[in-house]
């Protein structure tokens, strides 16, 4: 079953043959952890990318002492710092476990051992480094180009989930806003 979602998974990125799937599985390590724990620390160079199997993980960076959340990850995603981990410098960032749950590690250099020797693995990295970069271009347009009530209609159509599994807080920080803007905001647009 496990091994089943984790192919699931992996085919959102690209569609690969049996192989490919068995070269990809025996290189994933599963962690399980609780809520709160970290997975990238500020500082620590990134080794790789997280999959999302059960729970959510949190980005975040620390400005004046406050956590400004950048990221929220569900089931079958996947995160990573991807300049830390490709000029292999220290991360700005915090990779953190939201809820208790299982997360792969696909560890870069294995990734791309596997990579050298196949041409499905290759494409299936670079699959996955351009759907992060996508990704992470269209929260600093939402953030950029939208005002407070447009991000968070943004948030409420295209990612539900986030209003549903994370604090008020949370989103606040995610949307760029303070709490009590965000209070006015629902008060206006109840889900």
């Amino acid at each position: 079953m496990r091994q089943q979602l984790l192919q699931t998974y992996l085919h959102q990125i690209s569609q690969l043959s049996d192989q490919g799937i068995d070269q990809l599985v025996r290189i994933a390590q599963l962690k399980k952890l609780r809520k709160g724990e970290v997975l990238l620390e500020k500082g620590q160079i990134c080794t790789g990318y997280y999959l999302v199997e059960a729970g959510f993980l949190c980005a975040h960076y620390e400005d004046g002492g406050k956590k400004v959340r950048t990221n929220f990850i569900f089931e079958g995603s996947f995160i990573s710092d991807l300049s830390s981990l490709r000029e292999q410098t220290p991360s700005a960032m915090h990779i953190e476990t939201g809820e208790d749950g299982c997360f792969w590690l696909f560890d870069s250099k294995l990734l791309f051992e596997c990579g050298m020797g196949s041409a499905e693995i290759m494409n299936f990295s670079h699959q996955l480094v351009s759907r992060l970069k996508l990704e992470s271009a269209e929260y600093e347009n939402m953030v950029k180009l939208n005002k407070p009530a447009k991000r968070y209609t943004y948030i409420s159509d295209n990612n539900p989930e986030i209003l549903q599994r994370i604090s008020f807080s949370q989103l606040a920080s995610y949307l760029g806003i303070t709490k009590d803007t965000l209070g006015r905001i629902r008060k206006k647009d109840p889900l």
